[in-house]
């Protein structure tokens, strides 16, 4: 759950900043792939062996589609929408 907070934390800070879309898909696709080498790494109590750096590369790839794929709305979009 932290990892799920702390990613949430970087999505609101792309939104805070006013970066562009690719901007902040960059940004949260390096926030994503180091939550979860920090995540696995934890869990593994040190450094993964093979078979838990493939499940942390499809983690990551996951992630990263995820941020890609997804639209997301500017700020400035997102006010509007709760105006109305």
């Amino acid at each position: 759950m932290p990892s799920a907070a702390l990613f949430y934390l970087a999505v609101y800070l792309a939104k805070r900043f006013y970066m562009g879309q690719i901007q902040a898909k960059i940004w949260l696709t390096f926030a994503g792939i180091l939550l979860t080498l920090l995540a696995m790494t934890f869990l593994s109590r040190g450094l993964p062996n093979s078979k838990e750096v493939f499940y942390t590369e499809v983690y990551a790839g996951v992630i990263v589609a995820g941020v890609w794929f997804y639209k997301l709305k500017p700020a400035e979009q997102q006010a509007e929408i709760l105006i109305d």
